[in-house]
C-alpha cells in the first residue's frame, strides 16, 4: 500500500465518523476490485444503549430488532451523504457494523 492508499482510507475513515456521533470508530479497506472501499464501523455501546432506553424501558426481541433495522437504516443514509462528496473510486461500496 502506497502512502497515498492509507492517506485517502484515513480521510474517507474520518469522514464517515464525523457523520454520526454513534460511530466511535471506522476503518476502510479498498474492496478488492480496488474500486471503492468497504468500511467497518464500531458502534458505541453506551451511546446505543442510551437510545434504547430512550425509546423503550424493556425492549423486547422484537424492539430490538426494529432498533437494529434503523441503526442499518442510519448508516446507509451516512454513507449515501458522504458517498455524494467523494469521487467514485473513493465511495464506500458496502459497510460492516461491530459493537
Amino acid at each position: 500500500m502506497t502512502q497515498h492508499d492509507a492517506e485517502c482510507e484515513l480521510r474517507v475513515a474520518d469522514a464517515l465518523r464525523a457523520q454520526w456521533r454513534l460511530f466511535e470508530r471506522v476503518s476502510v479497506r479498498r474492496c478488492g476490485d480496488g474500486e471503492g472501499f468497504v468500511a467497518t464501523t464500531w458502534l458505541n455501546a453506551t451511546l446505543v444503549r442510551g437510545m434504547a432506553e430512550q425509546r423503550c424501558v424493556n425492549p423486547s426481541s422484537a424492539t430490538a430488532a426494529g432498533l437494529d433495522a434503523r441503526r442499518l437504516d442510519a448508516i446507509n443514509a451516512c454513507i449515501e451523504r458522504l458517498n455524494k462528496t467523494l469521487p467514485p473510486e473513493e465511495s464506500i461500496r458496502g459497510f460492516v457494523v461491530r459493537g
